[in-house]
């Protein structure tokens, strides 16, 4: 019997000993880590982002005329892109922080062209983009080292580079 559950009876064994020597287990009650840290007024840091977006394509009555009688179709692939910034976080109350986060997005968006006689060309259109989300963030009662929360808001942006022609 042995030879047939042995990896099975070895797992469990392996766990079983692993589990045995898991420090936070020692303790009924564990440490608040940093339990101050929820009284700062303002806090800061920041941001790094990834992302992919594409372009909505959506065909015009100028696409069905002479001008474009070669090409069958434009597609819009998702391409990655990534962000930086900052946060600065501000307590209003004790459940209740307001959030902005001004960042940089860059991104890459590519169009493809297939044309009827089954060639295709690219085109890549590398786009910036400044962000200003603003937020507030509701924080239920801290109970151990544990909070829910919740987060709402907008976000304002403004391109700063890119093609507005395409």
């Amino acid at each position: 019997m042995f030879d047939l559950y042995r990896y099975k009876v070895a797992g469990a064994a392996l766990f079983v000993l692993l589990t045995l020597t898991v420090e936070g287990q020692k303790y009924k009650w564990a440490r608040e880590n940093n339990p101050r840290y929820d009284e700062r007024t303002i806090s800061y840091g920041f941001v790094i982002g990834l992302h992919s977006s594409s372009y909505q394509v959506k065909y015009s009555d100028q696409f069905v005329t002479q001008a474009f009688d070669t090409v069958h179709s434009v597609m819009a692939p998702s391409s990655p892109g990534f962000s930086l910034g900052g946060l600065v976080n501000l307590r209003i109350a004790d459940e209740l922080d307001l959030r902005i986060m001004p960042k940089a997005g860059f991104y890459d968006h590519k169009l493809i062209y297939q044309y009827t006689d089954e060639q295709s060309q690219d085109q890549l259109i590398e786009t910036a983009i400044m962000e200003f989300p603003i937020a507030i963030k509701y924080k239920s009662a801290r109970r151990g080292n544990v909070r829910m929360y919740m987060v709402g808001g907008f976000t304002p942006s403004f391109e700063l580079s890119g093609k507005n022609d395409v």
